[in-house]
């Protein structure tokens, strides 16, 4: 090759400049004169290969060492982030919470859901509302489960009273507790006798810097405490046991429209036949329903509402039933509501109780002492029941 006759980009001089420098750092005292581009094309090409062969291997081990630091450096930092926000993680568990095998539908409200939750350094809220049965708990339970990965710590609480979430807060503490046995004002509460100790305490860890990335879910809040309604002593006042830090992560579950809070969005009944089908498939573990033309009636009949058709499906999967003598059980379920209940005024909560109904009086035919333990159980807390009641 003819240094006289190449063309080269600038680039390319650039970079034969940068290689002579090179060999002068490599070579102390050692020095490469040339006036043109030229004379550097031809001093490159006398440049012996075990020079140059001497030259970039120094050079690699320099470049690598470098790049080594930056990325020790780098990886430090990483693993100093990662340590401080793990200074918060708490494993996800939802052994408190009834989760359904198969959770059908509520894609674009789970997708509402991860847009309002989406944050931005400051306090999100999602406030679920809609008729009992219609959903609103699973649709939660879908939602941190396929989403838990965003989060440091979910925690659930059921706020039906104001016992239930203190008692909440409490298996909040311990949970910290015993993945962060040094949060130093968690451990100092007694977390049996002071309740309300307990709650401050966790609403302070929930509110140190940092700890940004959590998600606490305040279930079955369908006795709020409204502006102007204070005659009711039962109510709950959902402000008091939030943090006072606006940071992380809320959605509350409601019967009431009138939670005014965050982001709302309204549960309806499903719209769609399929759904309905797919629930009751899931549920009773038959196949082919859209071939069946009393499973299509029963899912009209059962209207979308998503409790019902699960509690239908079980039965079906218990008793080896047709469809067709289910909807006329159910039928006759729903005239009897007719006369025994009648302050059942809507049609959604004469749905539920016809199927629940029917469940109940197969459970009394089967074992009559099972049917009155179920009566007694309806006195008590449907998520702390204590061990040696039963």
């Amino acid at each position: 090759m003819d240094p006289n006759t190449t063309v080269c980009a600038p680039n390319a001089t650039i970079s034969l400049a940068v290689i002579v420098a090179l060999l002068e750092a490599n070579n102390q005292g050692k020095h490469f004169s040339y006036s043109s581009k030229i004379e550097l094309f031809a001093l490159f090409f006398s440049i012996e290969l075990k020079e140059l062969e001497a030259c970039f291997g120094g050079f690699a081990h320099y470049y690598l060492r470098k790049q080594n630091i930056r990325m020790s450096d780098h990886g430090n930092t990483l693993t100093s982030a990662s340590a401080n926000r793990d200074d918060f993680s708490v494993t996800f568990s939802l052994s408190d919470v009834f989760d359904i095998e198969h959770f059908v539908a509520r894609e674009p409200e789970l997708e509402e859901m991860c847009k309002a939750l989406s944050s931005d350094g400051s306090r999100q809220a999602v406030v679920l509302h809609g008729l009992g049965g219609i959903g609103k708990t699973q649709l939660t339970v879908a939602y941190a489960k396929r989403h838990r990965n965003s989060y440091s710590a979910i925690f659930w609480l059921n706020i039906n009273d104001e016992d239930s979430v203190k008692q909440s807060f409490a298996k909040m503490a311990r949970q910290i507790l015993r993945e962060r046995p040094t949060a130093a004002r968690l451990s100092s509460v007694d977390l049996s006798e002071d309740l309300d100790g307990v709650v401050d305490a966790v609403k302070s860890w929930l509110s140190l810097p940092n700890n940004t990335r959590w998600l606490a879910i305040y279930d079955n809040y369908d006795n709020p405490k409204l502006p102007g309604h204070d005659t009711d002593l039962t109510a709950v006042d959902i402000r008091i046991f939030l943090p006072e830090s606006y940071q992380g992560s809320v959605i509350v579950t409601t019967r009431s429209s009138q939670v005014e809070m965050g982001h709302k969005i309204k549960l309806r009944k499903l719209e769609g036949l399929q759904d309905g089908l797919r629930i009751l498939s899931n549920a009773s573990r038959r196949q082919k329903l859209a071939n069946d033309p009393d499973a299509v009636k029963l899912a009209q009949e059962l209207d979308g509402l998503p409790l019902a058709l699960a509690t239908a499906g079980a039965y079906l999967h218990q008793v080896m039933m047709s469809f067709s003598d289910y909807l006329r059980l159910y039928k006759e379920s729903w005239s009897r509501l007719q006369v025994t209940s009648p302050n059942l005024s809507s049609y959604e909560d004469r749905t539920l109780y016809s199927t629940w109904q029917i469940s109940y009086e197969h459970v009394e035919q089967q074992n009559s002492l099972s049917a009155m333990l179920l009566r007694l159980w309806a006195y008590f807390d449907n998520y702390d029941l204590w061990l040696e009641l039963l």
